[in-house]
């Protein structure tokens, strides 16, 4: 670990690999991981702020939001779980923090989209993570003045988002800035995963994607992950299906929709989306339809139950999360086949597989639709765009028919 923290006992960590240990024993003050997915990030994370917690010191796990944050909190719990007896810390599920009586150390788990939770604490290190997602405000305003008193460290990780955020001004900031390095690695870099893998993966999600998200590099693609060129287009004659040489009817696609909800009709807030799809047999997406307003959650219902009318729609897929819950028990109080969908991934990772197949030519609009303008200028302004919610209910759509293609071929 870093040269500067001397172990007061001795503990069982696992060994860092090369790249994680540049990490962990740079002097730097300000360290900044931009790093390819299954890199490590996390483990390093947690081990840095375990060895903090050890040494007397109060640490801090910050993510974007409470979910990922929970994913921080699952990898420190199992680390603090590890110790011996005679060494273990107390563990508090309810403020997720770890604290060790023995040394006076600890280390809470935070979310910045409760930034009011950030405030109060001197800190001697913080890790951010996923810090491409967490507003800049929340770091100038609120964690960077945490620091001050103890004069603490932080470290940065992130997979990179484009160029469009305060993460990337934050790594051109550090270039050759006392007390602050910057480290770039990409997931071949973790000896660990199967180079064979990371190869797969490259066919599987796109050039685009694979820089970003296995090779940690900022990439600008136009505003977004989403280029113009892949946008394809089907025909519909007569209830068949015309999309690039597969000529399918419509009832023997698979066929679905689903459903993006809003939080509120107010002016400037998003969008309730629904999306209706048919699933060719050769595993094409074709977009049937999409509709976006601003709707009241009485009116959501009948609006998906029209839909599911209108093109013999076999079921609908709506996200259990929060308020949506309620939704889905009223949808199935209503006769309707509704399908749950976990988002256990932030928006942009949820887009990889939307990103992947239009790339790979596989998803197809309807040709001459009135809603189509509005859906290309989501799609390419994603994700750094005002609005998201068309990307979301087709992403959703995306990952549908990847499970129905995975389902059939047993």
């Amino acid at each position: 670990m870093a040269n500067n923290i001397k172990k007061p006992v001795e503990t069982f960590f696992p060994d860092l690999h090369p790249a994680q240990l540049k990490v962990a024993n740079s002097e730097a003050r300000w360290k900044i991981l931009c790093a390819g997915r299954r890199f490590g990030k996390t483990r390093l994370g947690v081990q840095m702020c375990l060895e903090m917690a050890l040494n007397g010191k109060r640490a801090w796990w910050v993510a974007p939001t409470y979910t990922i944050a929970r994913v921080g909190w699952r990898d420190i719990q199992e680390a603090a779980r590890s110790f011996p007896e005679s060494l273990e810390p107390t563990i508090s599920l309810v403020n997720m923090e770890v604290k060790f009586p023995w040394s006076g150390g600890s280390i809470a788990v935070r979310s910045a989209d409760s930034p009011h939770r950030l405030r109060g604490e001197g800190l001697d290190f913080l890790v951010m993570d996923e810090a491409a997602f967490v507003k800049e405000d929340v770091w100038h305003q609120v964690l960077r003045p945490t620091l001050t008193e103890r004069k603490g460290g932080a470290l940065f990780i992130s997979t990179p988002m484009g160029m469009n955020n305060w993460f990337y001004e934050l790594w051109e900031f550090a270039q050759d800035k006392d007390d602050w390095e910057k480290f770039q690695f990409a997931t071949y870099d973790n000896p660990a995963i199967d180079k064979e893998e990371v190869d797969q993966a490259k066919n599987e999600v796109g050039s685009i994607v694979f820089a970003q998200e296995y090779l940690a590099e900022f990439v600008e693609a136009g505003q977004g992950l989403l280029k113009p060129e892949w946008i394809k287009y089907f025909k519909e004659k007569g209830g068949t299906l015309f999309a690039s040489g597969e000529n399918v009817n419509l009832y023997d696609c698979t066929r679905f929709c689903t459903v993006d909800l809003a939080t509120s009709i107010q002016e400037g807030a998003d969008y309730t989306v629904i999306a209706s799809f048919a699933i060719t047999p050769k595993g094409k997406v074709l977009v049937l339809d999409v509709v976006r307003e601003r709707m009241e959650a009485p009116d959501i219902i009948p609006k998906i139950r029209q839909k599911m009318a209108q093109y013999d729609l076999q079921w609908v897929g709506m996200e259990r999360a929060g308020f949506q819950l309620s939704l889905i028990q009223f949808a199935k109080r209503d006769g309707l086949a509704v399908k749950e969908l976990r988002a256990d991934k932030d928006k942009v990772s949820r887009a990889m597989p939307l990103a992947a197949r239009m790339e790979a030519g596989d998803i197809f609009f309807r040709q001459g639709a009135p809603w189509l303008v509005e859906v290309e200028r989501e799609l390419m302004s994603f994700p750094v765009g005002h609005h998201d919610d068309i990307v979301d209910a087709i992403g959703y759509g995306v990952l549908s028919a990847q499970a129905k293609r995975e389902w059939t071929a047993y």
